[in-house]
């Protein structure tokens, strides 16, 4: 039973690949076959009354029209998400793969193979992950999936343990990177870089937050101490929205001009 419940997950599999690089090539074809530039309203078809009213004419009505502009987005992603959830279970059928190669490290081919065929087949750039689309479509499903798999009550009993190697430790990891950098710059490592100190923490705030997925993996496989798993598992959780409020409060930093910053603009940009 266990075996034929394998067999559909790799029979799955390209069928799924399949509506996917349809899908893509649906939008190359309407990219394609887009027309350029709207017709002048002198190549229109229209007829004049004999008072000189113009009137359009409809040649027919359609019965079935497909607006794929409307769910082009919605679609690809849940294509998008449904291969990486069978590329999921069909690599974790495998344990003699998962004992010699991590399971995260095999994702991540399964995701340039695919983005190799992808890559391809698409002929024209139809398809672009914007900031807007991360945040929308796929750090939902991310988030969702690891609170769903959290041990709530454990979590919560070690809130603060996890907020203070969250928000302390991610603080103290991006101002640690940033002033290193600075003073590596003024001591002349750099070369003539003409870049600042507000630039060397919004790179800092880029790079703070660490995301240890096959630690997690390895630490589920052994079965460790569950207060040492929360803790790594609580702290890359949450340390990402700190990273994404110190980048924008870096970058806020960065726009407005270092002399322009006093205490006001700073404690603006924290409260923010």
């Amino acid at each position: 039973m266990q075996r034929c419940g394998y067999v559909h997950l790799w029979l799955l599999g390209p069928v799924l690949l399949i509506f996917f690089i349809s899908g893509v090539t649906k939008v190359k074809g309407d990219v394609a076959h887009q027309e350029p530039h709207p017709k002048p309203p002198s190549e229109l078809k229209s007829n004049q009354t004999e008072h000189g009213h113009g009137f359009s004419v409809i040649t027919g009505i359609p019965v079935v029209t497909f607006k794929w502009h409307h769910v082009e987005t919605p679609y690809v992603i849940a294509l998008w998400i449904l291969v990486a959830c069978v590329g999921k279970l069909v690599i974790e059928s495998n344990h003699h793969v998962t004992n010699i190669i991590p399971e995260s490290a095999l994702l991540i081919c399964f995701g340039f193979v695919l983005g190799g065929i992808i890559w391809g087949v698409d002929g024209v750039q139809t398809f672009t992950l914007t900031p807007n689309v991360f945040f929308f479509y796929l750090l939902p499903q991310i988030i969702l999936d690891a609170g769903y798999s959290m041990p709530n009550k454990l979590f919560f009993s070690n809130m603060g343990a996890i907020l203070i190697y969250a928000v302390i430790g991610t603080c103290w990891n991006a101002a640690s990177l940033g002033l290193s950098l600075w003073g590596c710059h003024m001591g002349g490592a750099m070369g003539d870089l003409d870049i600042g100190l507000l630039q060397y923490l919004l790179f800092g705030s880029l790079i703070a937050a660490v995301d240890p997925v096959a630690v997690i993996a390895v630490f589920e496989q052994v079965h460790v101490n569950e207060v040492l798993f929360i803790l790594v598992f609580g702290e890359s959780l949450l340390n990402d929205g700190v990273t994404v409020v110190l980048f924008n409060v870096f970058d806020a930093f960065v726009s407005l001009g270092g002399p322009q910053i006093d205490a006001v603009e700073i404690i603006k940009g924290i409260s923010k």
